[in-house]
């Protein structure tokens, strides 16, 4: 692997060419350019971070919004080589059939075309991960609950398990890592905001893109490449394409493409508590589990698929206040964002003797040590409605690059506060309850009317996959009326969805790879 900042090199420009060009170091870039150079493929990733990560304002990335603060633009996005992944709980679990919903018509079913490829997709994916796939995770639920599974099953729901990534793996530049030991060749440029796109005769394939040009202060790079992939998260991939849009002559995507429309999110709010007397009890069940040297944690899903209810899943959220648990939190995320932690000797004091208590717990019992006092909630997560009006476009104002900023405008609706109520009815109406050995739930005082839910960081919607005539990616994920480009983020999923989307993003992405190298042999 070859690593240049840009703002160090010794010419004004310089000019690069590759099989595939990607836009992003993050999670999508890494994972991708891994797999591209195992095949022998040569890869370009223009990042615009550096080594550390930063937010937006590090590296001169600003938004604006229109309306209420979009959070996922301001807390949840990080750029550097690993990007958000240097900050994120590397949470992998996968969207099941639970996602899918009768499609009456016969069209395509974006979430039907996700559930298979993650299916066909996961084992590979948690290979290169560095993870043995495991074909046996009902076995591994069924193990930790025992008969318990079906008091939920009875009751009409169901438990799903996911992974935590291995520290030394949450931060995917990694991946970059391994793929400088494949026969491919890999280049990573830093500090490289992308700036310009031109637009051409491509051979065997009409228009598409030439060139991409990214700046440095007064530096660039100019890179020609058979296919490109915007892999810069959700809004920068909605930005750039935009952006594209703004500069060639005329529109080079399919006509009604609704690129950065339909912006949108999981919202997550608490629905109910656990009393004190069963917060011990809570813990006991439900706190995470180390089974095969990996760490689980669980959620609950409807079993009866409603073909009108919104995709979601509950899970326990537990509020420690354990100084070591807090202490552990800030040495192990200041190593995972290769950052020296800011960490008091009085915290160091303090949190010893939690230190202690985790790894006990850890060693001995297989479980995340939880504190018998720690209060118990338990959490929503649902999907909003597609809403056309959530979006993102470009600002008359530039950054310090001289690019467009973002506008964001991201509104939580009627129909979805009414959502929140009904599933939170609904699920605590399914909860087997006391009578089957299990924490009492009481339903949270606070009404989501009242209270505003706060999004998760996922956004998704604003590139859409599908066959549509809005939607902007296909299938294979090109992008419409520009066949040597594609979109490898989350902005390509409609909805949310039933699970955080990192996972089945990066199942999308080792389909593409396999569909780049097959037609760059071409």
């Amino acid at each position: 692997m070859n690593v240049i900042d840009t703002r160090s090199l010794d010419t004004d420009t310089v000019e690069a060419s590759c099989d595939v060009c990607i836009v992003g170091a993050g999670a999508a870039g890494s994972y991708l350019s891994l797999r591209l150079t195992q095949m022998g493929l040569t890869v370009v990733i223009l990042e615009a971070g550096g080594r550390v990560f930063g937010d937006g304002a590090s590296v001169g990335i600003e938004s604006e919004f229109d309306g209420a603060v979009y959070r996922g633009a301001t807390e949840g996005r990080y750029f550097g080589m690993g990007g958000s992944t240097t900050r994120w709980g590397g949470y992998l679990v996968p969207h099941t059939e639970r996602d899918i919903r009768q499609n009456q018509r016969g069209e395509f079913d974006p979430w039907r075309h996700i559930v298979e490829t993650v299916k066909q997709r996961s084992s590979k994916v948690m290979s290169n991960l560095g993870l043995k796939p495991e074909a046996h995770a009902d076995a591994i639920i069924r193990s930790i609950f025992g008969n318990k599974v079906e008091s939920f099953q009875d009751s009409g729901l169901e438990i799903v398990m996911g992974t935590f990534l291995p520290f030394r793996r949450k931060n995917m530049a990694s991946l970059l890592k391994e793929a400088s030991k494949t026969t491919g060749q890999l280049s990573v440029f830093l500090h490289a905001v992308t700036t310009d796109w031109q637009i051409g005769d491509v051979p065997e394939r009409g228009t598409g893109l030439r060139t991409v040009t990214a700046r440095a202060g007064d530096k660039s790079v100019r890179v020609s490449a058979r296919f490109f992939v915007v892999a810069a998260g959700a809004i920068e991939s909605a930005r750039i394409l935009l952006e594209i849009q703004q500069q060639a002559n005329s529109d080079p995507f399919r006509q009604g493409a609704a690129v950065g429309r339909y912006l949108g999110d999981h919202l997550s709010c608490t629905i109910a508590d656990v009393p004190s007397s069963d917060w011990r009890l809570a813990s006991k069940i439900f706190a995470p589990r180390f089974v095969h040297g990996w760490m689980r944690s669980f959620r609950f899903l409807e079993r009866t698929t409603r073909a009108d209810a919104s995709r979601a899943f509950a899970h326990f959220i537990f509020e420690h206040e354990n100084a070591g648990f807090e202490l552990a939190k800030k040495l192990m995320g200041g190593l995972q964002a290769r950052a020296l932690p800011k960490v008091l000797p009085s915290e160091i004091i303090h949190g010893t003797a939690g230190l202690t208590a985790l790894g006990w717990n850890r060693m001995v019992c297989s479980r995340l040590y939880v504190d018998p006092k720690t209060p118990v909630h338990l959490q929503l997560d649902i999907e909003q409605f597609p809403n056309y009006d959530n979006s993102i476009r470009l600002s008359d104002r530039c950054d310090a690059s001289g690019r467009r900023l973002p506008v964001i405008k991201w509104e939580v609706k009627s129909a979805d506060y009414e959502a929140i109520h009904e599933t939170a009815s609904h699920m605590l109406g399914l909860w087997p309850g006391k009578q089957r050995d299990l924490p009492e739930l009481q339903a949270h005082q606070g009404d989501p009317r009242g209270q505003k839910p706060y999004d998760a960081y996922h956004p998704v919607g604003v590139c859409r996959m599908g066959t549509a005539a809005e939607d902007v990616v296909d299938p294979e994920l090109r992008v419409y009326g520009m066949p040597n480009l594609a979109v490898l983020s989350t902005a390509v999923f409609p909805t949310a969805g039933t699970a955080n989307p990192t996972f089945s993003m990066l199942c999308l992405g080792d389909a593409l790879a396999d569909r780049l190298a097959k037609e760059s042999k071409h």
